[in-house]
């Protein structure tokens, strides 16, 4: 049987840390910190692999569209002894896209106006600017989430690099 122990704040029922204590690390009651209490989880518990990604990395995603755990991503009822899990809002908001957009195309504004703009240059910049033009038109379709949200490079060769003096 796998268990492992969860601070939680008696007060609030949010987790105090964002890890557990497993096998011998789990603590006795005078080491517990003020208005704590030790949960204990089993892998019989309700919901227990979600419980576990929790505490203990999530390699499959498992808690990816939950808030975080200090945030209330996971609460415990000490009546009901059962945990309650709290989804982050992912949604997309559009007027953020496009406050976003609109800043990224004026931040490109500068270059087009630069008459000896190399052509290579000049041509991935106005890529970029269509692809910034169109990319609402992802929203409900490619991006469902704020996860898939994937925005276009900014031209690498407009990238100025700290410029490092020579070695004496």
């Amino acid at each position: 049987m796998t268990n492992f122990a969860i601070l939680i704040n008696k007060s609030t029922g949010i987790p105090v840390q964002e890890y557990a204590y497993t096998g011998d690390n789990i603590l006795t009651e005078d080491l517990l910190p003020p208005n704590t209490e030790q949960v204990i989880v089993t892998d019989t518990s309700p919901s227990f692999e979600l419980i576990k990604a929790f505490f203990f990395g999530d390699p499959n995603r498992l808690t990816v569209e939950y808030k975080l755990v200090r945030n209330g991503g996971i609460k415990y009822d000490f009546t009901s002894k059962t945990f309650t899990f709290h989804k982050d809002d992912i949604s997309i908001d559009i007027q953020q896209i496009r406050n976003v957009r609109n800043d990224l195309l004026k931040q490109t504004d500068k270059y087009m106006l630069i008459p000896d703009l190399p052509q290579d240059i000049k041509t991935e910049l106005l890529t970029l600017r269509n692809t910034l033009r169109t990319i609402t038109s992802k929203v409900g379709t490619e991006w469902q989430t704020v996860y898939d949200i994937q925005w276009p490079a900014f031209p690498e060769k407009l990238i100025i690099n700290q410029l490092n003096p020579p070695q004496v």
